[in-house]
């Protein structure tokens, strides 16, 4: 690998966990059952073979969020029918990509047709 540091097992203090490492697909390579055999506390996103970890979100951006969803289901909810829903929740826009929204609203005519990735997924009709 050209520019790391060669994996040096067993690990030592203070450095990568490697072995834990070796279990999984390296960047590139990754797949839809890769990603979900992750369990983790961070939202993770699959794109084009690489997994992506995102920041945890601060309180401004989780206020935000929740202002958000509050608008979205008393102004639109109402007169659109449909459902806000609200992180975390991957989304399967397209096979090999799965993101993370912070807000998702979908209209009542595409719950008849979402399809359920794993039970775990929205994917996108």
């Amino acid at each position: 690998m050209a520019g790391f540091p060669e994996p040096q097992i067993p690990s030592s203090a203070g450095g990568p966990a490697w072995e834990v490492a070796m279990l999984f697909p390296p960047q590139g390579q990754w797949d839809e059952s890769d990603y979900f055999r992750v369990q983790t506390n961070r939202m993770i996103e699959l794109v084009d073979g690489t997994l992506e970890t995102l920041p945890m979100p601060t309180w401004l951006h989780q206020m935000l969020v929740r202002y958000l969803c509050r608008q979205l289901e008393d102004q639109i909810e109402s007169r659109l029918g449909g459902m806000v829903l609200f992180a975390p929740l991957p989304v399967r826009l397209f096979p090999g990509t799965i993101r993370e929204p912070d807000v998702l609203f979908t209209p009542c005519h595409t719950h008849r047709q979402t399809n359920y990735v794993k039970s775990r997924t929205f994917h996108r009709s």
